[in-house]
């Protein structure tokens, strides 16, 4: 720290005991590297702008006029804009600043100075004035295309290596389009200050210029209208669900919508609404959606279909290869209900029993058991049973 604190004691020569103390406070300005640091502090001190050092003795200071006694005083790089930089691209970046001290004669302009992945870049810099310096057009790089953007620190120095002070911490971001976004959803929701935007013919994120002539093969997330082709459905969660509905089913995809509207009305298992939930809904990647009630839908499987926007378009729908099955839930056969379907039916003689087609079609498993098919049913019976027909009517009930 820039103190030293030394306790004084006053002892007694007769007893020997201490009986009063006091403490002296040594201070040393010069370990202060930064003028806020410097004029921040506990104790009187001054920075000398010019000479870039802190001093308790304003006399110090070369000229009057670089003396800085408050923190507003002091020079440094304020907030702007965010600074984004494409790799590769050439830029200059210009930063917003307040007391930039004009290097005087035998003094080396300024540089900026990007700390990239552990190595140091410095670049040439104008100051236009007290308030404006500009990093001169350079292109930056970085490894690696498992990261698409890099936060990087940023320094701005003068004469070789007078630092300015930077108490917002401003960095500067590099980024790289096409890295970590392999399908259109993935680079239009990309932040927009990227500029990124999907090369339709060349299938890959990239800048405008970047992009093969014609422009309209450059599609950008902000023209509104912007909508990915091709959605692709990769897995559904759960994959059963009772008919009866209320099922929570999340897609997980590309391309699916860039915004909620785009899918809201637009998700169905067969034939069946699944409504989205615009809370979970994840642009491009998820949608979660409640299944409405399909026990008026006779199929045991279907596949689920998405539509971005409309179903008109092929190229705008996406059907999953694996299907939803509907099953029958444990819940919905209580025991007095499994008890019941025992006794003889009313319309029935008393040896023979009856029960639903649609029981022995489903999947649903008792006790771990699966029940079987109703062919399969018929094989299980002795010969007797199946020989007792009474009837089957238009309620499709089948002797047991």
């Amino acid at each position: 720290g820039d103190k030293r604190v030394v306790k004084l004691y006053l002892k007694s020569k007769e007893t020997g005991k201490k009986f009063a103390s006091v403490d002296f406070v040594f201070y040393n300005c010069s370990v202060h590297q930064s003028c806020l640091s410097c004029v921040n502090g506990s104790f009187p001190c001054h920075w000398c702008k010019y000479r870039h050092v802190c001093t308790q003795n304003a006399n110090d200071c070369s000229f009057q006029e670089g003396r800085v006694n408050i923190s507003e005083d002091c020079p440094q790089i304020l907030p702007s804009t965010q600074i984004y930089i494409p790799v590769g691209v050439t830029k200059p970046i210009t930063l917003a600043a307040k007391n930039l001290p004009q290097p005087q004669s035998g003094q080396r302009n300024y540089e900026c100075v990007f700390h990239i992945q552990g190595d140091t870049h410095n670049v040439p810099a104008l100051r236009f004035n007290s308030t404006s310096i500009q990093c001169q057009k350079t292109a930056y790089t970085y490894e690696g295309n498992d990261i698409s953007d890099l936060p990087v620190d940023l320094s701005v120095v003068w004469n070789g290596m007078f630092v300015i002070d930077n108490p917002y911490n401003i960095k500067a971001h590099l980024y790289k389009c096409y890295a970590m976004r392999d399908s259109c959803g993935m680079c239009l929701k990309a932040n927009p200050r990227f500029e990124c935007g999907w090369c339709v013919q060349e299938k890959k994120c990239s800048l405008r210029q970047e992009c093969t002539p014609p422009e309209s093969t450059w599609m950008h997330a902000t023209t509104g209208n912007s909508r990915c082709a091709h959605p692709k459905i990769i897995k559904l969660y759960p994959e059963t669900g009772p008919r009866q509905g209320g099922t929570m089913l999340t897609i997980t995809g590309e391309n699916l919508g860039l915004q909620f509207k785009d899918i809201q009305n637009g998700v169905r298992i067969g034939k069946v609404a699944c409504i989205p939930q615009e809370e979970q809904y994840i642009s491009a990647e998820q949608i979660v959606c409640r299944l409405n009630d399909a026990t008026g839908y006779r199929v045991q499987e279907a596949q689920v279909e998405v539509c971005v926007r409309d179903c008109i378009h092929q190229d705008y729908k996406a059907i999953s290869t694996k299907a939803f099955t509907f099953v029958v839930s444990r819940t919905h056969f209580p025991p007095d209900a499994l008890l019941s379907l025992l006794f003889p039916h009313p319309a029935a003689t008393t040896d023979s029993f009856f029960f639903p087609v649609s029981v022995f079609h489903t999947r649903a498993a008792f006790h771990g058991a699966p029940v079987g098919r109703n062919e399969d049913h018929h094989r299980r019976k002795p010969p007797e049973c199946r020989q007792r027909r009474v009837r089957q009517d238009r309620t499709s009930f089948m002797p047991l």
